[in-house]
């Protein structure tokens, strides 16, 4: 089963220190700035990382506490959703209760099972005693009950099914992309949600890295665009005259074929297609 991880950072919104030993740190990190004289100069032997943590804190106070709103909001949304229908399930549980002069569960389950006025209604019904109608329905209680228990077996089955999938697509990708980490990945909201919708791990990747994706390809067909063109300049310039035919042209530079541009190739290239010499000094 895959493990995700999800990393929070609490910060007083007050700019407080965290500990009570502020004055301790104050005093440690004054020290660490303090002055050296070295040739009639004065320089700070360290770098006040405590009063830049401040600062930073003082600045960007809004926007931490926004941040911390997000993370509150987000982890409480099923709680309160939980605490709404929570509620709900009170209200009829009090009514059931009310109307059967019951305390605890147990007494209610057992004054609803033997309802009177329900049974007579059921076995008229059903066409069957009064014995026979309580009895089909506790059956088809417990039918009800099986079927959700194989119901819940069933989904956890094609849960991890899914996601014995998605790590074997993982490793898949990885070999073609080191760089690619499915648990990395999975922390992203946007690509997990690709994953639940049914999205390939691949595609949903690319997806998500296109511009990283397409600027590392673009370099990699450079290159190997570069390396053909050097590959036949220096074919072409080995290649013996051919009987009968004439010697057009030529052209000669003494440029560092290593520092050619793609604009040097591809004239370069012309000149050899229109069938003219190309001498390197």
């Amino acid at each position: 089963m895959l493990k995700y991880f999800k990393f929070n950072l609490f910060m007083h919104e007050d700019g407080a220190a965290v500990s009570g030993d502020s004055a301790a740190a104050e005093g440690q990190a004054d020290s660490l700035a303090e002055q050296t004289a070295e040739g009639g100069e004065t320089k700070v032997s360290e770098v006040d990382t405590a009063k830049e943590y401040q600062d930073f804190k003082n600045k960007y106070k809004n926007e931490i506490k926004a941040d911390m709103q997000k993370v509150i909001d987000r982890r409480f949304a099923k709680s309160k959703e939980a605490e709404t229908r929570l509620k709900e399930q009170e209200g009829v549980m009090n009514l059931l209760h009310q109307r059967y002069g019951t305390r605890s569960i147990e007494a209610l389950y057992e004054a609803l099972e033997n309802d009177e006025n329900y049974i007579e209604k059921r076995a008229l019904e059903l066409g069957m005693t009064r014995e026979q109608a309580q009895l089909y329905d506790k059956m088809e209680r417990e039918i009800q009950m099986y079927k959700a228990l194989n119901e819940q077996n069933e989904a956890e089955r094609q849960r991890d099914e899914q996601v014995r999938k998605w790590i074997d697509e993982g490793n898949a990708l990885k070999a073609k992309y080191p760089e690619f980490d499915l648990e990395t990945e999975l922390q992203s909201e946007g690509f997990a949600a690709q994953l639940r919708a049914g999205v390939p791990v691949e595609l949903a990747y690319k997806t998500a890295h296109f511009d990283e994706l397409m600027q590392s390809n673009t370099a990699y067909t450079a290159q190997q665009t570069q390396k053909a063109v050097t590959e036949n300049i220096r074919a072409r310039g080995t290649r013996p005259a051919e009987n009968g035919s004439s010697a057009k042209s030529g052209f000669t530079t003494s440029k560092d074929v290593s520092k050619f541009t793609a604009k040097d190739f591809a004239d370069i290239d012309k000149r050899l297609a229109r069938g003219e010499k190309v001498t390197f000094k």
